[in-house]
């Protein structure tokens, strides 16, 4: 997989997705609906006023703050005092410890002063105290910890589900993870949802997975054993024959010893241990991919060549004649595969690509062909490809005897459009324009078609279309180099700041959101890659071009709703409305802003919906702004706001499966909130959750609640 260069700063890799962001157009101006493409790639959510060394991380809602400390060049940060602060800017867990990693599942991993790790919660209680070597982030219910030198797994109440006796893992899918004993290197596999073990690490030496069955071995044989533990094809079922591959796509490779000459002979074994292709071919490609795989039955080892044709899974020739004389054919991706032949007189491969026809793409003249990208899927194990954008395909020369290599570019049909006779290093960034890295600081941004190359230092990537850049950097009185830094998209237009003098000077992404440093104060900028699930867009665009949706709210879609953005969206929604500020809207209603109210927060939006009526307090002078809400918290604010703007409710009575959940004090506000129409669609402002469940105690996401806020304009 090629790959963004890694110079001087930390490559950030990010999820593959389109934009969604701010409303302030020129489309709006003029009274005209704005588009997703009409808006601006990248929105504040928090303009620059946090004074921390770096912020960083930002999950769940809060980022990882530190003052003191270091930048590597490995990304890490290294010395100074570790917290976390708010998407508000708020420091909700004091800066004191020596390191701290980012939320996840509820609770974040921090380090104290003893190098010791433990958890904190959100609130920044320690509810895992600090007694571990090493510790990773939750997933699943549970952590990944060190102790005495071995890992093991605990919950989030800190009990020990695993005990510390291991010496590694390695993650097969997210849920499923393969276990290694350090006392004798066993392993063995072992569920994190149902906490149990699918394979016993006291039974095996050695344990592959491939296509939902493992191949396990010990002492030298092996069998292979499905996802529920169970041996589907014996050792002794092979009856001297080896299967040389995991399985792909339904089969493996079968090989056994041939009694003609000392060649093996290769064949195609199913997942039920049935020889589906019989043990005939000298050579076969890796996997069957797109249904089909080249074989040779005459491929020879003084040569390393054999003539190949295709097949299918049946065995079936698929062409009726041969793709050609070649040393191997890799397996079929988007229709292509890279072939190669051995030249005799360099003693090396060379490589070409061809289509399933057989016809030659590319000429069988390059070192190397490379013109997919993988990636890896978690949610069952497997390696994805896809081709690079617009078909690029990079080819590779040897440029001396040292082995270095040249790089070129051809188009999808082979064209080519820089040839591989001066770039050392290139890289796909968009689907006209890829890098060349220069040095450890610079790199250069080519145009394939025209040649054309800018300059730029430390590209980091941020997310699908845009990379963080610098121009040649300044230099102060004293001599040290001060960095500009912008984004660019993927024509390498400045997109961010838009203003010359406007500059950042470092940055860090994640989904949420990204960390900026701005004049020696952090900010935080929506992530273009942040848009609502596709189920949610239509309506969420929706309420974004009925200007319902305040700037930093445009982030974390699919994130749990905080009490304090409930509040901005309800004041906001009440705003756009009836066109009055919330002044207005609480002289009228007789009503004056508490500055007192909240010991945690003054936040105005928050003071003027608690003095509407909408959103109360926990007690004690406690908002928790920072805090979740659930459905029935939510439908009590909803059908609250509704009263404001004179919407009533049709109905009293409730008529869902989990009635007996929601809680008296919600019966009536879920009443209404279900019973109010969209009059666009005809949607309730909230409804059921499925199998016709309100589910009143689950959380509430924020684009759900934008959609409620849609709705209840729409229901005017």
């Amino acid at each position: 997989m090629r790959s963004f260069p890694k110079v001087g700063l930390t490559l950030i890799v990010c999820l593959l997705c389109t934009v969604l962001s701010s409303p302030i157009t020129m489309a709006q101006e003029n009274n005209q609906t704005p588009t997703s493409s009409d808006t601006a790639p990248f929105v504040w959510l928090l303009k620059p006023q946090m004074s921390y060394t770096y912020v960083r991380d930002l999950s769940e809602g809060l980022a990882v703050a530190n003052i003191g400390g270091v930048l590597l060049n490995t990304g890490e940060i290294k010395g100074g005092k570790f917290g976390y602060v708010s998407k508000l800017g708020r420091e909700i867990i004091p800066l004191k410890y020596t390191n701290a990693k980012a939320f996840a599942e509820g609770l974040g991993a921090v380090r104290n002063e003893d190098n010791k790790w433990g958890f904190v919660d959100g609130h920044g209680n320690l509810v895992i105290p600090c007694i571990y070597d090493d510790a990773e982030s939750f997933s699943d219910g549970l952590a990944w910890v060190k102790k005495n030198g071995n890992w093991g797994y605990i919950d989030k109440k800190g009990n020990n589900v695993l005990p510390f006796k291991y010496a590694q893992k390695k993650d097969i899918t997210s849920e499923i993870v393969r276990v290694t004993v350090s006392a004798d290197y066993s392993q063995g596999v072992y569920d994190k949802v149902s906490r149990t073990f699918i394979l016993n690490e006291d039974t095996y030496d050695d344990i592959q997975y491939g296509d939902g069955l493992f191949e396990v071995r010990k002492n030298g044989k092996n069998n292979f054993v499905n996802m529920s533990g169970q041996v589907v094809i014996p050792y002794s079922a092979l009856k001297d024959r080896l299967i040389d591959a995991p399985f792909h796509n339904g089969l493996a490779q079968l090989r056994e010893e041939s009694k003609e000459d000392d060649y093996w002979r290769l064949g195609f074994i199913d997942k039920g241990g049935k020889t589906v292709i019989p043990p005939k071919y000298r050579k076969v490609g890796t996997y069957f991919s797109e249904g089909v795989i080249a074989v040779s039955e005459n491929w020879d080892r003084t040569t390393q060549s054999g003539t190949f044709r295709l097949i299918d899974k049946t065995g079936e020739d698929v062409l009726g004649k041969d793709l050609g004389v070649f040393s191997d054919v890799s397996p079929f991706i988007n229709g292509r595969a890279v072939v190669t032949k051995y030249d005799a007189q360099t003693k090396r491969y060379l490589s070409g690509l061809i289509d399933k026809s057989g016809k030659l793409i590319i000429p069988v003249q390059y070192n190397s062909i490379d013109y997919v990208k993988s990636s890896y899927d978690s949610s069952d194990g497997s390696v994805k490809y896809e081709p690079y954008q617009n078909g690029l395909i990079f080819i590779k020369k040897l440029a001396d005897k040292y082995k270095n290599y040249y790089v070129g570019v051809t188009d999808a049909g082979g064209n080519v459009l820089i040839k591989p006779d001066k770039y050392v290093g290139l890289s796909e960034y968009s689907d006209d324009k890829v890098w060349h890295i220069l040095t450890s600081e610079n790199s250069e941004l080519i145009d394939i078609h025209t040649g054309q190359a800018e300059v730029f230092y430390y590209p980091k990537y941020i997310s699908e279309g845009y990379a963080f850049v610098a121009k040649k950097p300044e230099y102060s009185s004293a001599g040290d180099p001060e960095h500009k830094f912008f984004f660019i998209d993927l024509q390498g237009n400045r997109v961010f700041p838009t203003a010359n003098d406007e500059y950042f000077t470092e940055a860090f992404a994640s989904p949420e959101g990204v960390t900026v440093k701005q004049n020696g104060m952090w900010g935080i900028l929506s992530n273009p890659t942040d848009i609502p699930s596709d189920w949610a867009k239509p309506e969420v665009e929706k309420a974004f071009s009925l200007n319902l949706i305040p700037d930093e709210m445009k982030s974390g879609y699919i994130s749990n709703i905080s009490r304090a953005d409930f509040s901005k969206l309800v004041v906001h929604l009440l705003e756009v409305k009836t066109g009055k500020s919330f002044a207005t809207l609480l002289t009228e209603k007789n009503k004056k802003l508490d500055s007192s109210a909240f010991t945690d927060t003054s936040d105005p939006d928050i003071l003027a919906a608690y003095s509407l009526g909408i959103v109360g307090g926990k007690g004690d002078g406690v908002f928790d702004p920072d805090g979740d809400i659930t459905r029935q918290e939510a439908a009590v604010m909803l059908a609250r706001t509704a009263n404001i703007l004179g919407i009533t409710s049709k109905s009293n009575v409730l008529s869902f499966a989990d009635n007996d959940d929601v809680a008296s004090w919600a019966k009536e506000s879920i009443a209404a909130v279900t019973s109010i129409q969209d009059k666009t669609n005809q949607s309730p402002v909230m409804g059921s959750t499925g199998n016709n469940n309100f589910s009143p105690k689950a959380s509430y996401t924020k684009q759900q609640a934008i959609i409620t806020m849609k709705r209840l304009f729409n229901a005017l």
